[in-house]
């Protein structure tokens, strides 16, 4: 999920490129759709598990950093413009 989410900003640069932009958006926006659902899963499936291991704890902070941050994009990359475009589409 952390390699998932670290490439979100390659597919975004790569939207600008010329002729491979149909590919940074298809990454950049499919990556933001399931990497919250990744999290959610993982939550569901792990988060209630309790462990003094290092290493869970690093994956539970890993995977509650990632789906808020990528949460926060979606937020403000697909749902934050369509509820601007109903509002205006309502306005008129």
């Amino acid at each position: 999920m952390k390699s998932a989410a670290l490439t979100i900003g390659v597919f975004f640069l790569l939207r600008l490129v010329p002729f491979i932009t149909m590919l940074g958006m298809v990454g950049f926006y499919g990556l933001l759709i399931v990497i919250p659902i990744w999290a959610l899963r993982w939550w569901v499936k792990f988060g209630a598990l309790v462990s003094h291991d290092a290493e869970f704890r690093r994956a539970r902070t890993t995977v509650t950093i990632c789906g808020i941050v990528v949460a926060a994009l979606l937020l403000l990359f697909l749902i934050l413009p369509f509820l601007i475009g109903v509002l205006a589409a309502l306005r008129r």
